[in-house]
């Protein structure tokens, strides 16, 4: 699989060239035999690693498009190559991005190529739609025995909610870490940011919780959840708009990934206060990872202009550990070491791994 990987360096180094940015390596991640991906039961997470000196990249505040231009870009330069190589396996490319050298403030990407107006930004695009599981299963869009089938059918789900092309729930690895919580300390209340199908509801109701609130921006998923958890709170509500004003047990964060820095900065504070215990579903292996480190203190972000320390977790939470499931990462975060020790063990128990699951190829 390297030798084949290695192939992609030279053509993604001359195509990124133009934009300011000088490529590195890559790292990557594949599933195990003993893993399944999302839509098939394999996957390729391919990541380009790059530096630039241009402070400008994402824009002085950090703007959505250009970071879902830098995705659209890795695909352009690998997806076709992968997917003839790899026929059987889920495909995923993306960029991360490092700040370095003489630095600069220059347009990374020209205006006259309408690289906003085509690129769907999640600050204002939130048109999800549900599809039937047995629609994805029979047009082959998705294989049996993937990770979304496995877990609509292990939680009574008949249905996949997706963005664009892209499926955002069941979420395998954010029931995975609740369903740990349960079984190590009592829980009495959950609030869950970023609903979906609401297979962690399933989880709660499974459990015996009576008090779950939902809050998703979408009518039509609140309207979904209404209707299948007539006992559960339903609020309609933007992630950035949304109030604090009780406590609970346990929080899960479901936003969509670039959105996490954002939300800490503007919301860690009533989280905190009002949490105890806090999962956030951060990333894909490989796929989003910029953004899992950003929130979880890995690497160097402090040159950026718009980066803050209010942007991590650790800001806020003193006890946190990044976990791997399968395909996806997550994030713990607990006020309590012993707390988190518990969760730790329970999840380690359920398959999760605290090791980094992607290997690198330098340039």
């Amino acid at each position: 699989m390297e030798e084949q990987l290695k192939k992609l360096l030279p053509p993604a180094k001359e195509k990124i060239q133009p934009y300011g940015l000088k490529l590195t390596g890559l790292h990557y991640f594949t599933t195990k035999p003993n893993q399944r991906s999302q839509k098939k039961r394999k996957c390729l997470s391919v990541c380009f690693d790059a530096i630039t000196n241009n402070i400008n990249f994402f824009g002085s505040d950090y703007e959505n498009w250009r970071r879902v231009q830098l995705v659209e870009l890795a695909y352009e330069i690998g997806f076709d190559f992968l997917s003839k190589v790899f026929p059987d396996f889920e495909i995923w490319l993306d960029f991360k991005i490092s700040l370095a050298g003489s630095l600069v403030a220059t347009e990374p990407f020209s205006k006259s190529q309408g690289l906003k107006e085509k690129s769907v930004d999640v600050t204002n695009d939130n048109d999800v739609y549900f599809v039937p599981l047995a629609e994805l299963l029979a047009k082959g869009e998705i294989e049996e025995d993937c990770t979304l089938d496995q877990y609509c059918r292990r939680y009574g789900l008949d249905m996949v909610l997706k963005h664009g092309w892209h499926c955002i729930s069941p979420d395998n690895s954010s029931v995975e870490a609740l369903e740990a919580i349960f079984d190590v300390q009592k829980v009495e209340s959950v609030l869950e940011i970023g609903s979906g199908v609401g297979i962690c509801g399933v989880a709660a109701q499974r459990q015996g919780i009576e008090d779950f609130t939902f809050v998703d921006s979408s009518p039509t998923v609140c309207e979904y959840l209404r209707g299948k958890f007539p006992s559960y709170k339903v609020n309609q509500s933007n992630v950035f708009e949304f109030n604090f004003e009780r406590k609970w047990d346990v929080a899960l964060i479901g936003i969509p990934y670039e959105l996490n820095p954002w939300f800490l900065e503007q919301k860690g504070w009533s989280l905190v206060r009002q949490c105890k215990v806090v999962i956030f579903q951060s990333a894909c292996v490989g796929f989003f990872q910029h953004e899992n480190d950003w929130i979880h203190g890995i690497g160097k972000f402090e040159d950026w202009p718009w980066w803050s320390g209010r942007q991590t977790v650790r800001h806020y939470f003193e006890n946190s550990l990044q976990f791997n499931f399968e395909w996806q990462t997550c994030i713990v975060a607990t006020h309590s070491e012993l707390t988190l020790n518990m969760i730790c063990g329970e999840m380690l128990r359920r398959g999760f791994s605290c090791s980094s699951e992607y290997k690198y190829i330098k340039l």
